[in-house]
């Protein structure tokens, strides 16, 4: 933004506009309503597990951005999913409610779990637009407000709906609820996708022709008479272990015994006999009666995993361009034999007691010669499933055009005796030599879309059953989730206005009536909150609670006209804002003359402009900006930057803090990766909260830890280093160098003043104790020991 020029007589609605018109302006906001929706990037509790939410604080900030009126903002929160054909936003923004912590120990009931994450919802339902610790009716009728218990599960009704998915099965292990999740693709990964559909259905188109022009071709290779693949063994072929193990070659054949290593690789060694060039390979395992279900696989349960599968010819290896096996377990792939992924691969679970067969094949023979050795090597190297290796088998090559059709021609023959011939002709077409570029180019698209579709970001939302009657609950006798008492139907709070006739007990009934104009509470809560967020103190200090406890405002008629005038413009925030901070109110120096202090210490009366200190983010954001570090990209994942090591120290998982590269790590405080457990420490010195639960306020605290936080913490010292150095190359090196040029930037920088003649004069000899202590470098070490005492000022971390 740009500050007008200051004498025109609208500067400063113009200044202000440039403001709310900001791209910036969204994730400022969103800040304050990240704490009432609690997000954060893990489950909470004891295991407190990554999830995937940040697609949810995206949308926040872009409804900031784009204004998005109060009552759709917060309907499409509350109900977006129960909105008329709901878009891909409207779904995210449910995302509200799936901020709730998630129990995932062992040993939780997950009918209880649900009862707590509903629990949540209702409490903060009512925080948000009710400002009410409705929660205190949970177990009885509150003892001050006009809430029964009744009222409570009336609204928890609203939401005991939710759809979600068992997992688990309690009789063998851990039975778990999970809501649902859905992917969000970028705008270019999207269109990617639809690129990737479209090419790959031409290209099908193509092959499919190809199939139709050449009958008599598929006749031919589906027909009884069509020769097979000779497959050439040695007898003579060697075979070793590592690490060794019992094994006995007859005629070809290898079986293993004796003891069984967690992991093993075997390797196989013959001539090519007769062959001058090699199409492929076959592998073929056999059961063996000493094997348990007779294997193949030497496991406890017969079954193997070949994680991978290495051809050498004459020492080089050669990857084959097509694989495939008579049977693979489901979940496994042939292909996968060939990554570094020890923990996939060829298996054949439940098909044990039966010989299977791989055939692995080249695009283009490899020539080889009379001499020529051909070398296998089979590795099991699973760390998940020890023990997994083959005990009986042999391996053969070949110089066939098309190895494939010893696995393919079973099948093929089976469907045109079915009178399948099209379906035939599929399973071979893709290795007729005139579909072999076709055929790749698709294996590389779907390769693609698979690495694609993959990488797509993911985002907890909320959906809701198709009720089969009116949404109901049991009111829990104190609150105890065992103890189910009367049955109610949903509803709002009796003293409240009526839930209109004509409207939908749902999440979206529930929305509507909440945005009513009717609704004495919503527009009230919400410019109390507008007003806390700028003023440091709400008209109604207490904004989480307008009940009977709580403080009385300190002006009830500027908060009724506040709330009237916000429904009346239509929800419009940007418009309460600039209306609040045009206010002569607001524009007010924050100065405290001893007569007002008399009159008013606390400010109550708002004679005086705001004074507060910046909130945790906004400390960090300020002065990494005044250093010029700041990163000012938006949206996108969460970030990672420095902080102590062993904060992360977790027994559940092995999920580290890998601190951000680049110019990542300085993004604003917003993006920062909140573990709920292990929150970011300088953040929470300075009150952030750890977003267990909804919060509409934050406590401002003034420790001594604090202060040598900015004194000390890696990324204040580095700021403190950019802003030295800033101010140091600015300096005209014509000129022999002097500080006061430079300490003046550093100080503007940092608080939007220069300097009085007093502050500088003290600064100076500041800068003076920190150039004499200097080894080398004295003129930009004695400049950092200033940038270090200016960032660590109370007016560089005030709003004043």
């Amino acid at each position: 933004f740009r500050v007008h020029e200051p004498r025109r007589p609208d500067a400063y609605e113009r200044t202000v506009d440039s403001l709310l018109n900001n791209v910036h302006y969204g994730e400022k906001q969103a800040r304050w309503w990240l704490d009432l929706a609690h997000y954060a990037d893990t489950n909470g509790f004891e295991a407190d597990r990554t999830r995937s939410m940040w697609p949810y604080r995206d949308w926040v900030i872009n409804a900031f951005n784009r204004n998005l009126p109060y009552d759709l903002f917060s309907i499409e929160q509350i109900a977006g999913d129960l909105l008329p054909e709901p878009n891909q936003d409207q779904l995210i923004a449910t995302g509200f409610y799936r901020n709730a912590m998630t129990n995932e120990e062992g040993g939780v009931d997950p009918d209880e779990a649900m009862y707590h994450v509903i629990n949540d919802r209702v409490a903060t339902t009512s925080t948000v637009w009710m400002g009410s610790t409705l929660q205190c009716a949970r177990c009885h009728d509150h003892k001050y407000d006009p809430f029964s218990q009744k009222d409570y599960f009336q609204m928890y009704a609203f939401f005991g709906n939710n759809k979600f998915d068992r997992q688990g099965d309690a009789k063998f292990g851990q039975s778990k609820y999970y809501e649902p999740f859905m992917k969000v693709p970028t705008a270019e990964q999207s269109k990617r996708l639809m690129e990737i559909k479209a090419e790959t259905k031409v290209l099908q188109e193509q092959i499919d022709v190809q199939n139709q022009s050449k009958n008599a071709f598929w006749k031919r290779w589906t027909s009884p008479n069509v020769e097979l693949p000779a497959w050439v063994s040695d007898w003579n072929a060697t075979f070793s272990a590592n690490p060794p193990v019992e094994s006995k070659v007859d005629s070809g054949v290898v079986e293993i015994s004796g003891a069984n290593p967690d992991q093993v690789t075997y390797t196989w060694k013959q001539s090519v006999g007769r062959l001058r060039k090699i199409t492929g390979m076959i592998l073929e395992v056999h059961p063996q009666q000493s094997l348990v279900n007779k294997g193949p696989g030497r496991s406890s349960s017969g079954n193997f995993i070949l994680s991978k599968l290495r051809i050498k010819i004459d020492g080089k290896e050669h990857k084959p361009d097509f694989s495939m096996a008579d049977f693979v377990q489901g979940g496994y792939k042939v292909d996968d034999c060939f990554d570094e992924n020890t923990e996939t691969g060829w298996a054949v679970s439940p098909e044990y007691g039966k010989p299977h067969q791989l055939i692995c094949w080249f695009k283009n023979p490899v020539l080889v010669a009379e001499s020529s050795r051909a070398e296998v090597d089979l590795e099991y190297g699973s760390k998940q499933w020890v023990k997994h290796s083959i005990g009986r088998f042999w391996v053969s090559l070949t110089d066939h055009p098309f190895p494939g059709i010893q696995v393919l021609l079973p099948q093929a023959v089976n469907l045109r005796s079915a009178g399948k011939d099209k379906e035939a002709a599929g399973l071979l077409s893709p290795f007729d030599p005139a579909n072999y570029e076709s055929t790749a180019r698709i294996g590389r698209l779907e390769k693609e879309a698979i690495g694609i579709t993959n990488a797509i970001p993911t985002t907890l939302v909320l959906s809701e059953n198709h009720p089969a009657q009116n949404l109901r609950a049991n009111i829990r006798e104190r609150g105890e989730f065992l103890s189910k008492g009367q049955e109610v139907e949903a509803n709002t709070p009796k003293f409240l206005p009526t839930f209109p006739s004509s409207a939908t007990k749902n999440r979206l009934g529930l929305a509507k009536w909440l945005t009513s104009d009717k609704n004495p509470l919503t527009a009230r809560v919400q410019v109390n909150r507008m007003w806390e967020q700028i003023f440091g103190r709400g008209l109604v200090e207490t904004v989480e609670d307008f009940g009977t406890q709580s403080s009385p405002p300190s002006n009830q008629v500027l908060l009724d006209y506040l709330a009237i005038k916000f429904m009346k413009s239509g929800w419009d925030m940007k418009a309460m804002y600039r209306l609040i901070v045009t206010s002569s109110t607001y524009r007010q120096s924050s100065a405290a003359t001893k007569k007002l202090l008399e009159r008013d210490p606390l400010n109550l009366l708002f004679a005086r402009g705001p004074r507060f200190r910046l909130e945790a983010e906004a400390i960090r954001d300020s002065i990494l900006f005044a250093s010029g570090q700041l990163d000012l990209s938006i949206g996108g994942p969460s970030v990672f930057p420095p902080q102590p090591d062993g904060i992360w120290d977790s027994p559940y998982s092995d999920e580290k803090w890998k601190e951000s590269k680049d110019k990542q790590k300085y993004r604003r405080g917003i993006y920062t990766f909140l573990k709920r457990t292990a929150a970011y420490p300088s953040l929470t010195t300075f009150d952030a909260t750890t977003r267990e639960e909804c919060a509409s306020r934050r406590i401002r605290t003034n420790t001594p830890l604090q202060a040598l936080a900015l004194m000390n913490d890696p990324v204040y010292l580095e700021a403190a280093q950019k802003l030295a150095a800033l101010a140091f190359h600015k300096q005209d090196r014509k000129i022999p160098f002097h500080p006061g040029p430079a300490i003046e930037l550093m100080f503007y920088r940092a608080t939007c003043r220069k300097p009085v003649a007093s502050e500088t004069e003290r600064l100076l000899k500041l800068y003076e104790i920190g150039r004499s202590k200097a080894k080398e470098g004295a003129e930009f070490h004695g400049l950092f020991v200033v940038a270090n005492a200016i960032l660590n000022l109370d007016e560089t971390v005030t709003k004043s």
